[in-house]
């Protein structure tokens, strides 16, 4: 047998050394509990980005959409007081940019019949 083929064949064989701390690991993966979906963080980071960038509506409504479903997911996890300031903060920067788009689509259209 080559020498690679011993290395193969040693990594493969379990050590009975370290059978117990493999154990532990996959106790220790078994107990821990499936994060729930949302991000309170990440809502409020994306609220204050979404009222910074109101003024660029294609940047805007994207990033505040997503921060409300991260906000309102992340109503039911235990920094809910991130939570609430990132759905505070998301719908504050969704409707400055639904107003900032919508003026901005009724003076083009004016621009549009009365060019200058």
């Amino acid at each position: 047998m080559s020498k690679e083929g011993k290395d193969v064949a040693q990594r493969d064989t379990v050590n009975p050394a370290n059978a117990s701390e493999t154990s532990k690991v996959t106790e220790a993966t078994e107990a821990t509990e499936v994060p729930e979906p949302g991000n309170p963080m990440g809502a409020l980071v994306l609220g204050i980005l979404g009222v910074i960038a109101w003024v660029i509506p294609l940047l805007g409504l994207p990033l505040t959409i997503t921060g409300l479903i991260a906000g309102v997911n992340g109503l039911r996890r235990e920094n809910r007081g991130m939570a609430v300031a990132g759905v505070v903060l998301c719908s504050l920067g969704m409707l400055l940019s639904l107003i900032n788009l919508a003026v901005g689509a009724y003076l083009s259209a004016i621009r549009a019949v009365n060019p200058s």
